[in-house]
């Protein structure tokens, strides 16, 4: 095999690629960039999500007239000297790929004035050729780049939908207009999406830009400790969403990710906010360039610190004591934290522990068995069902998740389980259980004397299950319940694009939901089976979650809408009566997945005598 080298044109094709995914990299570049070059005014325009076109403007101090063309060659920056320096900056950019990356993947156009010319230098990038002119302009630079990957189809082809591209690079705004004392204004297709001003307090910008929910519920506070100075801004205890994605972490005025910093705020909330929901917070470190280090990865998103466990030690008590009993709106009894209740039966048996198995309980009462795995009497082993990674991230269970396989649902109406008359394969079962009453008006409590096992249902869990596969399997006969007073709701730009995008599916479900102003939409019914939910809080929750999810198809959307919605709907803590129970179990064996609700959790568990007997040292 011959060995060749690559020529200039490839090598740089190639580098573009590792530098270059989509839209938003190409704007994190030059917005940081602009960032750098001391700009308080920033402009950014889309069109069609990007990769039509992309201008960044700023009133930053513009580019020497000898350097643009240089600017745009590989390893070209003026933001270090020596690989020394790299341990010691402050600057958003250093490794000089950018410029040339943008040029190598698109066609670029350069306009930037320094202070001290009369007239700025207009630059055309070509494949083939470099146009330079002079241009009447006010001191700064305006950089555009229009048809993205034109010389590389096969990665444009990769690229996601417009409104999602756009969506991507909405988010990077605002983490840049959060994390900076700048004006920033976005344009989408010339329609302007938001506007910040410089001097703005980071309360402002967090109400604008996250949500105008936040008004009044933002608590602030300090700390320091040797290495680290803190300024945090916390939601209480009264606000709160299904994901992470209001968290912003800012080290030296640079966005990072850490989840274990925003763990360490998040066990502060552990025992004030509803389990599966996270905290909104933006959080600025401050410190010397020598305590971190962010070449770890290209990104600059993942970097290392200096005394990393003492940091988040004192993160956790600074926010723990930020939140005051007195300052909350929601207390708990006693105190206590619920989230460390002691276990009642030890890890190293076989009750409901990180590695437990599900089983199908019912292969004892019909003679067709499944392709599931069964467990007999010996034991409590529970077969294995896989982990579902993106239902853990959401519900931030603090149990392993089950994934309940909903394929089999609405693939085909006419194979579809629920509430059939053909229910002769659990009939046995149902009869032989006879119901012994609730715990904690939670669990229900039935008996089967005929073989001495008892089980224990989750009627929450089990309720849930029942009204998903309800709802998915007749979603298109279920009546709507239209609203006394029409609710009208406040998004942020993310959430607005995100109804916006999913517009039809929300119409599919038969909720009425329209877009009301720029940042507002009106609710005016729903599906008759959640008009007893708090509406404003089930949709912020739907929002949260649909928004994880980039480029799936409207069924997977519409699932993930009613699995929130079901949860949403279900109350928990009702006491049923005798003929509610063994009507709750009699339509949960109807479902094609009886053992677990929507999001992954067992319904309800098996103990035989044995276990029992056990347990009381009755037997060895």
């Amino acid at each position: 095999m011959t060995i060749n080298i690559l020529n200039t044109s490839t090598i740089e094709k190639i580098a573009a690629g590792e530098v270059i995914e989509n839209p938003r990299s190409i704007v994190k570049e030059l917005v940081e960039n602009s960032i750098d070059a001391s700009a308080t005014n920033i402009k950014v325009s889309l069109k069609s999500g990007g990769i039509e076109e992309i201008i960044v403007s700023d009133n930053g101090s513009g580019i020497d007239d000898n350097s643009i063309i240089l600017a745009f060659e590989r390893h070209a920056t003026s933001k270090i000297l020596s690989f020394d320096d790299l341990y010691s900056s402050y600057y958003f950019g250093f490794r000089g790929e950018a410029l040339a990356s943008i040029k190598a993947c698109s066609k670029v156009t350069v306009s930037t004035k320094t202070i001290d010319r009369d007239l700025g230098t207009k630059v055309q990038f070509n494949e083939l050729d470099i146009k330079k002119s002079e241009i009447a302009m006010n001191k700064g630079t305006v950089i555009q780049v229009t048809n993205l990957f034109y010389n590389t189809p096969v990665r444009k082809k990769f690229l996601s939908s417009e409104n999602v591209e756009a969506s991507k690079v909405s988010e990077l705004l605002k983490e840049l207009a959060i994390g900076n004392n700048i004006s920033i204004e976005y344009y989408l297709d010339d329609k302007l999406i938001f506007k910040t001003f410089k001097d703005s307090t980071i309360e402002q910008k967090m109400i604008q830009l996250i949500s105008k929910n936040l008004e009044g519920h933002i608590i602030s506070f300090e700390m320091q400790n040797e290495l680290y100075n803190v300024k945090a801004y916390i939601s209480d205890n009264t606000f709160f969403r299904a994901n992470r994605k209001n968290q912003y972490i800012y080290v030296n005025n640079r966005i990072i990710d850490s989840k274990d910093i925003s763990i360490s705020i998040e066990k502060a909330y552990s025992s004030i906010i509803p389990n599966g929901k996270f905290p909104s917070f933006v959080l600025f470190i401050s410190t010397e360039a020598n305590n971190l280090d962010v070449n770890i990865h290209p990104n600059k998103k993942n970097i290392s610190f200096s005394n990393f466990e003492q940091l988040l030690e004192d993160l956790y008590i600074s926010t723990k004591n930020s939140l005051k009993p007195d300052d909350l709106f929601i207390h708990t009894p006693d105190g206590k934290d619920y989230n460390n209740k002691p276990k009642f039966y030890n890890q190293d048996n076989n009750f409901i522990n990180n590695e437990q198995k599900l089983k199908d309980l019912l292969e004892r009462y019909n003679n067709n068995k499944s392709n599931t795995s069964y467990h007999n009497n010996e034991n409590n082993n529970i077969s294995e069902v896989n982990e579902d990674k993106s239902d853990y991230e959401e519900e931030y269970l603090s149990f392993n998740s089950y994934e309940s396989n909903d394929s089999n649902i609405d693939s085909n109406k006419n194979e579809l389980s629920f509430i059939e008359d053909d229910s002769s394969k659990y009939k046995e079962f149902i009869n032989r259980l006879e119901y012994r009453g609730s715990l904690f008006n939670t669990y229900l409590i039935f008996e089967d004397k005929s073989n001495e096992t008892s089980y224990f249902m989750d009627q929450h869990a089990a309720h849930e299950r029942v009204m998903y596969e309800k709802f998915l399997n007749k979603k298109r006969e279920i009546s709507t319940q239209v609203l006394l007073s029409p609710i009208i709701l406040k998004l942020n730009i993310e959430e607005f694009q995100t109804f916006i995008n999913n517009k039809k599916a929300f119409k599919d479900l038969n909720f009425d939901v329209d877009i009301f102003s720029n940042d507002e939409i009106i609710i005016r019914s729903v599906p008759i089976d959640f008009s007893d939910a708090n509406i404003k809080i089930l949709f912020y929750d739907i929002l949260d979650s649909i928004s994880n999810y980039r480029d799936i198809s409207d069924t997977d959307i519409i699932k993930k809408i009613i699995k929130k919605s079901c949860k949403a709907a279900v109350k928990s803590g009702d006491n049923l009566s005798k003929y509610e129970a063994n009507k709750l179990i009699e339509d949960l064996l109807k479902c094609s997945n009886p053992l677990t609700c929507p999001h992954g959790r067992p319904t309800f568990l098996e103990f035989n005598k044995y276990f029992f007997d056990k347990e009381f040292s009755r037997i060895k």
